[in-house]
């Protein structure tokens, strides 16, 4: 039995809407594995010429999205104006999630959920959970360290090392900017997926060319025991462009991965 090639097909439709979005690839390293059949899009709603329910729903059909999921996504899509959906091949594992962004003020003392994402493996369906995205209030660097090394449950992880290395060659970068963001991965009723533990750090303000950070992706590659030559080959032609933003954590297997993005650009 042949495989769908969802990550085709959601590119395909979001090509036919004839609205503006972004499109920005990342991959992600874990032990011996380099997952790059990875994007993420971002679609301004208000330009569009259905209605945004019936885009969810006719984005449900396509991604074989949890019934539940469908319902509850397309009453919260009504308030916002932008709806990222990011996809993760991974063979018979691909994976889709979307995110519902909530509305946050200024940061301040509190912690704030900045997205709400709704995920599923797009062959089984009953593999789902809930990320919950939160801002929490940080006033420094070394904050964010502390809440990294935390979320790692107080490990020296390549994640945390490749943060430090990023810091320094963004140091102009504000705590505004760089939007420290950690996330808690619910595990949603009756399905068969595990908890996770992450975060999320921009970079793209500091406008770092990709080249600068290849020094810090071909560590952890080596660390995680996949060739530098994949690395070579995977950014050939995309040395130029920015990175834009580290995710890292422990997955739902027990093991760490790190996530690089970069080159978003307009479609």
């Amino acid at each position: 039995m042949m495989l769908k090639n969802y990550g085709k097909l959601l590119l395909d439709f979001v090509a036919s809407l004839d609205v503006p979005y972004f499109y920005e690839p990342s991959f992600k390293l874990t032990a011996g594995s380099l997952l790059s059949d990875r994007y993420l899009l971002i679609l301004y709603l208000p330009a569009l010429k259905m209605g945004k329910q019936q885009l969810i729903y006719r984005l449900a059909s396509l991604l074989n999205m949890p019934t539940a999921y469908r319902d509850v996504i397309s009453e919260q899509v009504l308030g916002v104006r932008e709806l990222l959906i990011s996809f993760d091949g991974q063979d018979d594992t691909s994976v889709c999630k979307f995110y519902v962004e909530n509305k946050i003020s200024s940061v301040g003392s509190e912690t704030q959920q900045a997205f709400k994402a709704f995920k599923w493996q797009l062959d089984s369906p009953n593999v789902r959970m809930i990320d919950h995205y939160y801002l929490p209030p940080v006033t420094s660097r070394a904050d964010i360290l502390s809440g990294i090394k935390r979320l790692s449950g107080g490990r020296e992880t390549q994640g945390l090392n490749a943060v430090k290395a990023l810091f320094s060659l963004s140091a102009e970068l504000t705590l505004t900017e760089l939007f420290y963001m950690e996330v808690e991965g619910q595990t949603d009723e009756g399905s068969d997926a595990q908890g996770r533990s992450s975060y999320d750090l921009r970079f793209y303000d500091a406008e770092i060319e990709l080249h600068k950070v290849m020094p810090v992706i071909t560590s952890i590659a080596t660390y995680f025991a996949v060739p530098e030559a994949a690395i070579e080959q995977l950014l050939a032609a995309d040395k130029n462009k920015h990175f834009g933003h580290l995710s890292s954590g422990i997955g739902r297997d027990g093991k760490e991965f790190v996530t690089f993005y970069y080159g978003v650009q307009a479609a």
